[in-house]
């Protein structure tokens, strides 16, 4: 059985930022949650981070619209 995941931070990467690799993102605009690009990493492999309401990988991209990311933990 999958454990329960909530939602715990949401913010929005905004269209006027150029393209980032989403651990850069993700570093970035959740600074509080992580400390190091690594730890971003980390969340994104432990499928932790949604972009526009999907899990996603390291080979995606923050791009230029406006997506939400979000941080996930085990409730």
């Amino acid at each position: 059985m999958y454990p329960t995941m909530q939602v715990v931070a949401t913010v929005i990467y905004p269209h006027d930022e150029p393209p980032a690799p989403l651990p850069r993102a993700v570093e970035a605009m959740l600074a509080q949650h992580f400390s190091s690009v690594t730890a971003a990493k980390k969340a994104i492999r432990r499928r932790e981070i949604l972009v526009a309401g999907k899990v996603c990988n390291t080979s995606r991209h923050a791009l230029q619209l406006p997506y939400v990311l979000a941080v996930m933990v085990s409730s």
